[in-house]
């Protein structure tokens, strides 16, 4: 397995981005651009909380949160393996509380949410982490949890991914 995509939105300095991470990928660059906020980003979503900074107000777009404010990381993993089926993964895509299958397109770089794998596609599950201010508490609450699409975790019906996922992830 390894991660393909990682998507954030009002995480630290990123407004919005998604960055396709080819299967050697290495992060250089400039100071200031970024680098820290993406491998932070994908820590945080990937269950590694001790390899990223305690959350803060600056952890939101802005930094300055508001109750409805939401900072959200999204993660596409695949290559579960040569020809893989969602049943042949069941801690992964078996059970109501299970991830939703979804293809990773490797000729366009995105994600399919067909029923059946198309054409050129393997097979991806998608692993979100989404950050809200407690106004009542004036603390941050975070969840993780298998993306369905565009929603609020914090009040729609989410499942959560289990820590024996995290770690087959490793």
């Amino acid at each position: 397995m390894r991660i393909v995509q990682c998507s954030i939105t009002h995480f630290r300095g990123i407004e919005s981005g998604t960055i396709t991470i080819p299967d050697h990928g290495v992060v250089f660059g400039p100071n200031n651009v970024g680098k820290s906020t993406v491998i932070e980003a994908l820590a945080l979503a990937l269950g590694r909380e001790q390899m990223a900074q305690p959350l803060t107000d600056w952890d939101f777009w802005g930094g300055e949160p508001k109750p409805d404010s939401r900072a959200t990381i999204i993660c596409t993993i695949s290559h579960f393996a040569q020809d893989a089926r969602p049943e042949d993964f069941p801690d992964w895509f078996s059970g109501e509380r299970s991830a939703r299958p979804v293809w990773w397109d490797e000729t366009s770089n995105a994600v399919k949410i067909d029923a059946d794998c198309p054409k050129h596609c393997i097979l991806a599950a998608q692993i979100a982490f989404c950050i809200r201010y407690e106004e009542d508490s004036a603390d941050f609450e975070f969840i993780r949890y298998f993306y369905d699409g565009p929603g609020d975790p914090f009040t729609t019906d989410c499942r959560m991914v289990p820590n024996s996922v995290l770690q087959e992830l490793g």
